[in-house]
C-alpha cells in the first residue's frame, strides 16, 4: 500500500472514529445557539417536576451569613438544567443554590410549537 493510500485509510478511521462526537457537539451547539425562552420564577416553579431544596451551609451558619440569593437556570429542550449562574447572594449560600437547583427536572419549555431551551430565573431565602 502507497504512503498517501495508507494515509488516507488513517484519515478515514480518525473521521469514522470521531464522527459520534462531532455530531453530538454539533447537535449541543444547536441547542445552545438557540435563543433560549425568558421564563418567570412563577412559571419555572410551576413547571419544575422536580425540585431539591438547598441546604443550609454549615459554615455559612457558623458566619452566621443570610438573605436572598437570586439566579439563573438555563434549560435544556428535555427539561434538564445544563448551567446556573448566581445573579446576587453570598457565595456560599449560592453555591448552595446552585448544587440543588441542577437536580431540579423541569417540564419541557416550548417555543411556537417547539421543545425550546430556557432560562428561569429563581430566588432562594436563607434565614437564620
Amino acid at each position: 500500500m502507497s504512503n498517501v493510500m495508507s494515509h488516507t485509510m488513517k484519515t478515514l478511521k480518525t473521521i469514522t472514529i470521531t464522527r459520534p462526537l462531532a455530531v453530538l457537539a454539533l447537535s449541543t451547539l444547536a441547542v445552545i445557539a438557540a435563543e433560549p425562552v425568558a421564563i418567570t420564577e412563577a412559571q419555572g416553579r410551576k413547571a419544575a417536576l422536580a425540585k431539591a431544596e438547598p441546604e443550609y451551609p454549615a459554615m455559612a451558619r457558623q458566619m452566621k451569613v443570610a438573605g436572598r440569593v437570586q439566579l439563573q437556570a438555563l434549560v435544556d429542550p428535555d427539561g434538564n438544567v445544563v448551567k446556573t449562574e448566581v445573579l446576587e447572594g453570598h457565595a456560599l449560600l449560592g453555591s448552595a443554590c446552585s448544587n440543588a437547583v441542577k437536580k431540579w427536572k423541569f417540564k419541557p419549555f416550548s417555543d411556537e410549537g417547539k421543545s425550546a431551551s430556557a432560562l428561569v430565573k429563581l430566588s432562594f431565602d436563607f434565614r437564620m
